[in-house]
């Protein structure tokens, strides 16, 4: 019977929980000999690069050693906490404006990239993309939370959720959704009900967006506000060049993954961060942390960067099929919600909590392995009377 829990076998994970320390080993291996490529703009920008590859890949090994269930569940209740006090100083900025330290973190910056009319809000993080994606990681904890009974943080939502459509971030948003279906779905208890949950529910919110889509986009004409202007035209058409990024986005992936068949020995670890401009070289990336490190560390170490991704969202996954509570949901929507940016640069703060939940479900799947492993104790017989 318990090789049949969620849809495995019992030495599921066995195998899943033991190859995610190698492979994240192996990853670090090749991040460090990427360091002296030679087309990676020197020696000091390949150390430099370290800090935006290696140094988060680090916390996969915090989390498998110290990533206990109550480690992470506080973890998961203080980005609540987080969450809803940047969400505050975000929703100042956008509608009072920025105070003068932010403006000349701007200028410092030089985030031209921000812009859709106004400067989207940041709060107290370094861009406005990781301020998003931090929000729609406390959505997924209070989801997750909510799925399982506990609605003590749900006054919380419509402060994010509010901040989250102001910073007018649609990728953010689809993630999110995504991430709250999976969740959903992951409480059917099998992995084929799942699926089919996951399929259906994928359907009824594409059927959703495009009944949605003229009520979108007449809000997307009307509104004199930039932000859900920009947010509402590019949920309403996301294929319209006009009106979303969509295919701009796409493109750049393409031609990541074109870059990094040319240079098959990779650019080095700066070449798609910011360790590259510092040191002068031509740093290039396609947004996307898979083509990244495609870009970065070559075909070998791409297509290993790609199998733990897969071997990650397969564990967080088969691991809240059996267990069905909060911190395994939670964490699985985390992992969707930041998804394509688990080691890209410039994600200071999430990227040690991405990296600190992988390696807990590496910790949970060793130690659920070791506890199928471990020989049953020896069965006392009766003594017969007479013997």
């Amino acid at each position: 019977m318990r090789g049949e829990v969620g849809g495995g076998t019992s030495d599921e994970p066995r195998s899943i929980g033991g190859a995610l320390p190698a492979l994240v080993a192996a990853l670090l291996c090749i991040t460090g000999l990427e360091v002296f490529n030679p087309e990676g703009g020197g020696l000091v920008a390949g150390v430099t690069g370290l800090l935006f590859i290696a140094a988060p890949l680090l916390w996969f090994f915090v989390g498998a050693w110290l990533g206990d269930d109550g480690l992470l569940a506080g973890l998961q209740a203080a980005s609540i906490a987080i969450a809803s006090l940047a969400a505050g100083y975000g929703l100042w900025q956008t509608i009072a404006g920025f105070p003068s330290w932010d403006s000349q973190w701007i200028d410092v910056a030089g985030y031209t990239a921000l812009q859709v009319g106004v400067i989207r809000a940041f709060s107290t993080f370094s861009s406005s993309a990781e301020y998003a994606i931090f929000l729609a990681a406390g959505v997924m904890v209070i989801f997750a939370r909510a799925m399982r009974g506990r609605l003590l943080t749900l006054p919380a939502l419509p402060l994010l959720v509010w901040a989250l459509i102001l910073e007018s971030s649609r990728t953010v948003v689809v993630q999110g959704l995504a991430g709250v279906l999976v969740m959903g779905a992951l409480l059917a208890g099998s992995v084929r009900r799942a699926i089919a949950i996951t399929i259906v529910g994928l359907a009824v919110i594409a059927v959703l967006d495009q009944v949605l889509a003229p009520h979108l986009l007449a809000i997307a004409g009307s509104t004199s506000d930039p932000l859900i202007s920009h947010e509402a035209g590019g949920l309403g058409d996301p294929l319209n060049p006009q009106q979303s990024t969509v295919q701009i986005h796409l493109t750049q992936i393409v031609a990541g993954f074109a870059l990094a068949f040319s240079h098959p020995l990779g650019l080095g670890t700066a070449g798609t961060n910011l360790a590259g401009l510092k040191a002068g070289s031509a740093a290039v990336g396609a947004e996307v942390d898979i083509p990244n490190q495609f870009i970065s560390l070559g075909i070998l170490g791409g297509v290993l960067y790609l199998v733990i991704v897969v071997a990650a969202l397969a564990a967080a996954c088969g691991l809240a099929l059996r267990r069905r509570d909060v911190v395994s949901l939670a964490t699985v929507g985390i992992l969707i919600v930041c998804f394509g940016q688990w080691l890209n640069g410039g994600y200071y703060a999430l990227a040690p909590l991405v990296w600190l939940l992988i390696g807990s479900i590496g910790r949970s799947l060793w130690l659920t392995s070791r506890s199928q492993r471990r020989p049953a104790g020896p069965t006392l017989q009766p003594i017969e009377r007479g013997a």
